[in-house]
């Protein structure tokens, strides 16, 4: 399940990627809205942050257990990683909607690539 779960959250990875490649890339002009350049910026440093606590919740949710049943498993990091993904998440996707540029549309594009692999993994734990 660990190289399933690989796989699900690496389109997520690939957009994160695909962000920061453009950013990186891209000449900043100084402009008049600055704080929207580093909206973006503090945009893909949280989606980077919220993409390794997935990638720790969902490890340390498969060796606890995992839920094939629809139960908790055991507890553990998951416990503490779960909400601080939800709410670095959250935070990213709300800079990325004030942020300027490409890189926010490739944000947008990594929450719903992490959200539909999450729901994946779990669905497939279900099975």
């Amino acid at each position: 399940m660990y190289i399933v779960s690989a796989v699900l959250l690496f389109p997520a990875s690939v957009f994160l990627w695909l962000a920061w490649r453009h950013w990186i890339n891209s000449r900043h002009v100084p402009s008049e809205s600055r704080w929207r350049a580093y909206s973006t910026v503090a945009s893909l440093i949280a989606a980077s942050c919220a993409t390794l606590i997935e990638i720790g919740f969902v490890g340390s949710w498969f060796h606890n257990g995992g839920s094939p049943h629809g139960m908790d498993p055991s507890p553990g990091l998951w416990k503490t990683l779960g909400p601080i993904f939800r709410y670095t998440m959250i935070g990213s996707v709300a800079l990325a909607v004030v942020g300027n540029g490409k890189p926010r549309k490739y944000v947008l594009g990594w929450t719903v690539a992490i959200l539909v692999g999450i729901t994946l993994i779990f669905m497939l734990e279900m099975d």
